[in-house]
């Protein structure tokens, strides 16, 4: 703007040369000037004020925005679950003595694997043998008895017909013979008691699996319940773990399950649900979810922690776009769509977030370009820029 000239109120006296006109007539031309220098001023201040500003739309518009955008897509969605869980083994038990005796042989070593029914140790037997054919003797004898007692019984039956014998006699007969029977199921029970304890002192594997640690030595001498053995069934695995109780309806038996653990993280197990506790906890809000998991080498062991994924849904046509073109408003998530060189504010809904990128229920369309940088200061219709990359 170029500096505006005025003339002061009360000039200094102004020294000229001597002028041919009167006093009067040099007094009235200076009045005559004033008038004019101060236009003049007027003339150059309005002259600085007109002159068009930097940038600004001749047509009076907002400039474009510059912007960066990317086009929406489709691409796999997974909805998953993600948890941490601890791994137990489907089968663990302390195996204890059902016989009393003495270790007379062990024929397992601690750590080596056992098949069901494998024998464990054994235990000093004589007297259980010896008792076992006492009672096999008993009961042979009981049923020769009542074998004898059926015969008299069949015998008399035809005498009582022809009255050759009381019906007394014939009826104390007959209470013999089942009091025979009794002694044949007595004597009977008391042989599979002692050959039960009989075969007790072979302690056998109840399932196949891995021995653990053995707490007796030879010629220990043991009591029913003590301590033998413990046997670890370590294949299947069940990895015991929490979810969140909103996923109740998305969870069931036969859901499959993928497991890691921390010191194999190459290795990826495969399982599948087999247990969901019917009730919630109260103050995690979370339900118990067990899985049972191959392990046929043996990898994974009792107590690991593992980290456990659970697929509840797979979409192969889910719309995707960079969470980054998503606007959060107070009522609302939207997008802005790219339409010509202007921009339209898409209210959307979102549904499962992959990383970086945001899957898009509803709003938008695969092939939509969204604006993912500069969006800030958008509003419906403005214009934009497209920024390309250099």
């Amino acid at each position: 703007m170029l500096p505006t000239h005025t003339v002061p109120d009360d000039p200094s006296p102004i020294r000229t040369a001597p002028d041919a006109r009167s006093p009067s007539s040099r007094l009235s031309g200076a009045r005559a000037q004033r008038p004019f220098l101060a236009l003049g001023g007027l003339t150059l201040l309005l002259a600085g004020c007109s002159g068009g500003g930097d940038g600004g739309d001749p047509g009076g518009g907002p400039p474009p925005a510059p912007v960066e955008v990317a086009v929406a897509r489709t691409d796999t969605v997974l909805r998953e679950i993600r948890a941490v869980g601890s791994l137990e083994a489907e089968a663990r038990v302390t195996v204890k003595a059902e016989s009393t005796g003495r270790v007379v042989a062990i024929t397992v070593r601690e750590g080596a694997p056992v098949a069901a029914g494998g024998v464990l140790l054994r235990l000093e037997a004589a007297k259980l043998e010896a008792e076992a054919a006492v009672a096999e003797a008993a009961a042979v004898r009981a049923v020769t008895e009542e074998e004898n007692l059926a015969r008299q019984v069949e015998r008399n039956r035809s005498l009582l017909s022809q009255g050759a014998i009381s019906p007394q006699a014939f009826d104390d007969l007959q209470a013999a013979h089942r009091s025979a029977q009794a002694r044949v199921q007595e004597a009977e029970a008391a042989l599979r008691l002692t050959r039960e304890r009989l075969a007790d002192a072979t302690v056998r594997a109840p399932f196949g699996g891995e021995v653990g640690m053995r707490m007796v030595d030879l010629g220990d001498y043991v009591a029913p319940g003590d301590d033998l053995f413990q046997l670890v069934d370590n294949d299947p695995m069940e990895v015991r773990f929490a979810v969140p109780e909103r996923y109740l309806g998305a969870v069931a038996p036969g859901a499959r399950v993928e497991v890691r653990v921390r010191n194999l993280p190459e290795g990826v197990f495969a399982g599948e649900v087999v247990f969901l506790s019917p009730a919630v906890d109260p103050a995690s809000r979370t339900v118990v979810v067990k899985a049972r998991v191959s392990n046929p080498d043996g990898r994974l062991r009792a107590g690991q922690f593992a980290d456990v994924r659970m697929e509840l849904e797979r979409r192969t046509d889910a719309v995707v776009v960079p969470e980054s073109a998503v606007v959060t408003g107070r009522a609302d998530d939207a997008v802005f769509v790219v339409r010509g060189g202007s921009v339209v504010r898409r209210p959307v809904t979102l549904g499962t977030r992959m990383g970086a990128d945001v899957e898009i229920l509803e709003g938008l369309a695969a092939g939509d370009t969204v604006v993912v940088a500069g969006q800030q200061r958008l509003s419906d219709g403005a214009p934009v820029a497209v920024q390309t990359g250099g």
